[in-house]
């Protein structure tokens, strides 16, 4: 199996756990310290899922899934979006405010 397929995999396996943890703060409702607890591990599942998709265009993923959140975002992408603002020449565009404006 490539890489490639290990990490489909991976990703589907995870997937399907936040659905059951999902579906298990539903039933024990978000009021109970069991609830809370599945919605809270859910979240931070597809928080770190989707960071694991802007990391992989604008950051690295060279990092453990139970890594702390703010260190994904500062050392594994805030510091590659910091060296792209620094190589930008300071002119900026002008914004487009509507379609086909002249």
């Amino acid at each position: 199996m490539t890489d490639a397929e290990d990490r489909a995999n991976e990703i589907g396996r995870r997937s399907a756990w936040v659905g059951i943890l999902q579906q298990a703060g539903s039933e024990l409702g978000y009021d109970t310290d069991e609830g809370k607890l599945a919605f809270l591990l859910a979240e931070r599942e597809r928080t770190v899922a989707a960071l694991r998709e802007i990391c992989g265009v604008h950051g690295d993923n060279d990092w453990p899934p139970n890594l702390y959140l703010p260190d994904i975002i500062n050392k594994h992408l805030g510091n590659y979006l910091d060296e792209s603002i620094d190589d930008d020449d300071g002119d900026a565009e002008e914004p487009v405010t509507s379609r086909g404006a002249t």
